[in-house]
């Protein structure tokens, strides 16, 4: 178990699987890379559906928009976004807010920046 302890790839999916909090990584297009167990459920998408997409492809496109801008802002100036109240329109009209955190990861690449994001639903 020990050696388990230090496998990073053990501890992050030992992360996605059992936070209830959203968990997600974007790339620098605002395309989601990896989500955990709580956004699958959430979104209803299975994790292989949901790689590849970005928001415009689940919300409403004022909501997009405004997330985009939110992780662009991030990739330029590095400054996180915390605890922000996110309104969340779903195609079928429903609505949802969320406290979101948005952070830049220290994993960074030639013009590629990955972004960590919490959810609080």
């Amino acid at each position: 178990m020990s050696e388990k302890l230090n496998d990073k790839g053990f501890l992050l999916q030992s992360l996605k699987e059992n936070m209830t909090d959203n968990i997600y990584f974007k790339d620098a297009e605002s395309r989601f890379i990896i989500v955990n167990k709580a956004f699958c459920e959430w979104t209803n998408f299975h994790p292989a559906q949901i790689a590849g997409k970005s928001d415009f492809d689940l919300f409403a496109k004022s909501n997009a928009e405004q997330a985009y801008k939110d992780e662009q802002a991030i990739i330029a100036s590095g400054e996180p976004l915390i605890g922000i109240e996110e309104k969340e329109t779903w195609p079928d009209g429903r609505i949802t807010w969320v406290s979101t955190t948005k952070c830049r990861s220290k994993m960074q690449r030639k013009r590629s920046s990955v972004r960590l994001v919490f959810t609080r639903i």
